[in-house]
């Protein structure tokens, strides 16, 4: 299709055999970045069960947790977390559950998380996290790289205590990171993001990392496209400027309850929280999920306090 339109063919040759592929899927990642020496947990790549059994089995006693992922989820709805400790949902899979580990059975869940087009599985230990976050480069047709935007990933419980995931609220730009964080996280991702570039990939990528509890630097996965992230950080440029970073918060607020995109506009006009251009500050309505009755906005404000104060508002009724 860029074909017919016209559109600048840079880095076609590379995505035409299938390049973004090595950038969107965790086993590739953990080749890749083991060769750039990105600071990653302990974990393997697994193609059967029995290669399963042997990597639940030697992760499992450094933090007593291992999480499974499916080698092309997204999202973390392929992720189960294995773990002997019992435990409220943790961040980072679909499922969170207690096992005995003499009666793990790794043939049932090899037949649980793959499917007849994924027969892979990578393995990691898993440790709980300080910090949730992502850092958004573009590799510009010239092979320049330009860092774009970080953010913290916000995760709730679900008020039904069966749940046995947690409940993705949102990001937040720019991340919660202190300045020294941030730029050790770069430092490390932009080794990454070269590699991408000098294999011939154009255009925007994503990293997750965490900082976790012990405060070592983890870096979990790589996605070769735009993230949610991409799409607040171009609200907020065309709205505010290319240096909004400096002095506004941008929150993406999902599920707001509202009966339709337009019942949605409504509401904030009337509660005095539409997004004004000369204030530069408010919520705009971004998308609608009108089966589900729930909205996901836009919040931009001066602090971070304010805000977490608005997405109250938005959320309270």
């Amino acid at each position: 299709m860029a074909a017919i339109l016209g559109i600048p063919k840079t880095g076609d040759d590379f995505a035409l055999q299938r390049g973004p592929d090595l950038l969107n899927r965790k086993s590739h990642f953990r080749q890749l970045a083991t060769s750039v020496a990105l600071p990653l947990p302990h974990g393997s790549v697994a193609t059967d069960p029995n290669g399963l059994f042997k990597a639940v089995t030697s992760l499992k006693s450094e933090t007593g947790t291992v999480i499974v992922k499916l080698d092309n989820g997204a999202g973390g709805v392929g992720n189960v977390i294995l773990t002997s400790n019992k435990s409220d949902p943790l961040p980072g899979a679909r499922d969170t559950r207690w096992v005995s580990w003499p009666s793990f059975d790794p043939e049932a869940l090899w037949s649980e998380m793959t499917t007849a087009s994924c027969k892979t599985l990578v393995v990691e230990s898993y440790h709980l996290a300080r910090s949730l976050f992502y850092l958004e480069y573009t590799i510009q047709d010239d092979a320049s790289i330009a860092f774009v935007n970080s953010g913290s990933i916000r995760l709730r419980k679900s008020a039904d205590r069966s749940e046995r995931a947690l409940i993705r609220t949102g990001l937040e730009l720019p991340s919660d990171l202190e300045e020294e964080q941030l730029l050790a996280a770069q430092a490390h991702a932009y080794r990454f993001v070269a590699l991408a570039r000098d294999l011939g990939y154009r255009g925007m990528i994503n990293i997750d990392a965490i900082f976790a509890q012990d405060g070592r630097l983890l870096f979990n996965e790589a996605n070769g496209r735009w993230g949610g992230g991409s799409v607040l950080h171009n609200i907020a440029v065309r709205l505010l400027g290319v240096d909004y970073f400096g002095c506004n918060v941008i929150l993406s607020v999902r599920n707001v309850r509202s009966a339709s995109f337009r019942a949605a506009h409504d509401r904030l006009v009337k509660d005095g929280l539409i997004f004004d251009h000369t204030r530069k500050e408010g919520v705009i309505p971004l998308a609608a999920d009108e089966k589900a009755g729930t909205v996901e906005c836009v919040v931009i404000a001066p602090n971070r306090p304010a805000a977490h104060d608005q997405q109250h508002r938005l959320l309270k009724s």
